[in-house]
């Protein structure tokens, strides 16, 4: 009977063991799901105004320091790792080894060189040897993933993001192309990306850098306006220089009358120079010009303006027109185009031909006729097939109609011609002192009013 009962006493107590075994079973079971669950989630970042959130607790294996931190550098031939404690804002070097338990963020088992320059771990170690007991990689309770006008105070070692402010110590990291740059830098219109935990930065990242934009020879436009890509941006002053992300815009300046607009690539670290001497409007250039004008007292004009009739003028490079006009001589047209080189112009005005008139026939007095005579018809004289034209043109120069040579201008350029009444072809040849020919060919319709053909109008 006694070891009936002992039997069921000693069941009894197995049972209960068993029972509080499985209920501490199950209780892991959920704090390890629940554990996993909150490993799994997806990094927080913000890009405005953001509150901490907690960072998941990481089983952690024994050792009297726990901190987390920002790896620095990871030295696999000394097994060492360079890392960054914000809270206390120094450095450490750990030493880890075999023994070392490292994972990623979803706890698996990683290697020391998969750890990261910029990841923020957790960290269990021993404080007198250094020796780091386990690494976990984690995530930061904050994180703006890009942003621009980040201002840093240094003298009280916080800066302001998106309107809030956060502790910045002096050896908080700044990283560029995983990479570790100086706070000096870094400028106000960068991009960044920045992770921190409670109210302390951990670390800064530059995604885009800066350039500038120097303006040369930009008298023409002081105190115009710049605009980049359509918006009013700054107020042109001599040599200004610009600090701009890198990037490709588009640049305007107006000032006045005057503009210049240009399409520029501004690259990180890189002065780029905009030399504006190309929109400046350039002075005109002079040409000395003589001429040697007949008869005394003729009206000059140049280009349509009355000049006084002096031996020296001043005028543009180009192609400028002249005319002279004087009563009783015939006005002169003509181009001149003016260069650099030395020029002189000689103008010698035409008297206007006097019209000869032809001798009147002294008519027979009238007979009496008998009466009843029969009047014959007197027959009309036949109209003259030729008259005299004086012909104006170059002096000294050949002159042909109608492929014959007909003979030289005088000094004054007129020559007298026996045309007769019909459709002409003049040739006119103009011989300059270097022996250089100019011809010249009209055609022209002569009749009875034709008594002068001045070509010097048609030049």
């Amino acid at each position: 009977m006694k070891n009936t009962l002992k039997s069921t006493k000693t069941t009894i107590v197995c049972c209960i063991i068993i029972g509080l075994l499985l209920i501490g079973l199950s209780v892991y079971a959920v704090m390890a799901d629940a554990e996993r669950e909150g490993l799994s989630g997806k990094p927080s970042s913000v890009t405005q105004k953001v509150t901490p959130s907690p960072v998941p607790e990481l089983p952690v294996a024994e050792g009297d320091s726990e901190a987390n931190v920002l790896v620095l550098s990871v030295d696999a031939e000394s097994s060492r790792m360079q890392v960054y404690w914000p809270e206390e804002d120094r450095c450490l070097e750990l030493v880890y080894n075999g023994t070392t338990d490292i994972r990623d963020r979803f706890e698996n088992v990683v290697a020391a060189l998969q750890v990261k320059c910029g990841e923020i771990v957790k960290v269990s170690y021993d404080a007198e040897s250094s020796l780091a007991y386990s690494v976990y990689i984690t995530e930061a309770d904050w994180c703006y993933e890009s942003e621009s006008k980040v201002v840093f105070d240094e003298n009280k070692q916080r800066i302001s993001v998106a309107e809030n402010f956060y502790r910045c110590g002096e050896n908080v990291i700044i990283l560029e192309d995983g990479l570790q740059i100086a706070s000096s830098e870094l400028a106000a219109v960068d991009e960044l990306k920045i992770k921190g935990m409670g109210d302390r930065v951990f670390l800064i990242e530059r995604i885009k850098g800066h350039g500038v934009l120097q303006l040369q020879n930009a008298d023409a436009f002081l105190g115009g306006i710049l605009y980049i890509d359509g918006k009013e941006a700054e107020t042109v002053t001599g040599d200004m220089a610009l600090t701009m992300r890198e990037g490709e815009y588009r640049f305007r300046l107006e000032s006045g009358d005057s503009y210049a607009e240009k399409s520029l690539l501004i690259r990180k670290d890189e002065v780029l120079e905009w030399d504006l001497s190309e929109y400046i409007p350039k002075e005109p250039e002079y040409g000395r010009v003589e001429l040697l004008l007949e008869p005394d007292g003729a009206e000059l004009y140049i280009d349509g303006k009355l000049f006084d009739n002096t031996a020296f003028v001043e005028l543009v490079y180009g192609e400028h027109v002249l005319e002279l006009h004087k009563a009783g001589y015939v006005s002169w047209t003509g181009k001149i185009t003016v260069s650099a080189e030395s020029m002189v112009f000689t103008i010698a005005l035409v008297p206007e031909p006097t019209p000869t008139m032809a001798p009147q026939e002294t008519l027979a007095p009238q007979e009496t006729l008998a009466p009843q005579e029969t009047l014959t018809p007197t027959p009309m004289p036949e109209q003259k097939e030729e008259h005299t034209v004086q012909l104006v043109w170059y002096p000294d120069s050949v002159v042909s109609v109608d492929s014959v040579y007909a003979g030289l201008t005088d000094a004054a350029g007129v020559i007298s011609l026996e045309l007769s009444y019909g459709t002409h072809v003049f040739e006119l040849t103009r011989i300059l002192l270097d022996g250089n020919t100019f011809p010249t060919k009209y055609t022209v319709d002569v009749n009875a009013q034709t008594t002068v053909l001045n070509f010097l109008l048609s030049n």
